[in-house]
């Protein structure tokens, strides 16, 4: 967990900079993925009519295997998150094209960030490293959900405009050093001056 590590990990003072990465660092995506997505499963019209549980471990299972495929750059995050939904709802014999599964993307980004919390303690702990630390983010993913994230969990005040590194606008997605070397340049720090915090 990310509170644990930033308690444990000697930051030494030859650190100037910490990059974080938001998703399964800031946010763990197990907190609100399940309920948000059982939620929009029985909110959303061509789903609404499938047992919930039975859809959602046929789900899991996809995506298992499509985000297997994303990490190896097989495939695009926007094809993943489709080829998930849509091969989902083969199974149930139920026929799903892109638009579908981009319509049923919006309205999940849009139910998932009441599952999303802000942690008190991390807020502090954030708050303490500003003192001395610059800060960033860096992380995978389209640029609106991502916004969303961040001030769903209350992070954005600690990550001001620029300190934030998305791959669809950087147009390199990790863990290619190209974004990196983007946040490295716009703080102005060496590889030696950072600490990176990614899978906590």
């Amino acid at each position: 967990m990310i509170l644990s590590k930033l308690r444990c990990v000697n930051l030494s003072t030859c650190y100037k900079l910490i990059l974080f990465d938001l998703d399964d660092t800031i946010l763990h995506f197990d907190d609100y993925w399940e309920d948000s997505t059982k939620e929009t499963f029985r909110q959303y019209p061509i789903t609404m009519d499938i047992n919930t549980d039975q859809l959602f471990e046929v789900y899991r299972q996809k995506e298992k295997i499509y985000v297997d495929l994303y990490h190896q750059q097989k495939i695009t995050i926007y094809e993943y998150r489709t080829f998930r939904f849509i091969q989902t709802l083969a199974e149930f014999n139920k026929v799903a094209d892109e638009s579908t599964a981009t319509s049923f993307e919006r309205i999940y980004a849009s139910i998932s960030k009441s599952f999303m919390k802000a942690n008190p303690e991390l807020l502090n702990v954030l708050g303490q490293l500003t003192k001395v630390y610059q800060l960033g983010i860096v992380t995978n993913g389209t640029a609106d959900i991502q916004y969303d994230k961040i001030n769903a969990i209350g992070i954005k005040p600690f990550f001001p405009n620029g300190t934030i590194f998305i791959s669809e606008e950087i147009g390199y997605e990790k863990p290619s050093p190209q974004i990196y070397q983007k946040a490295l340049n716009y703080f102005g720090v060496s590889p030696e001056e950072n600490e990176l915090m990614e899978h906590l």
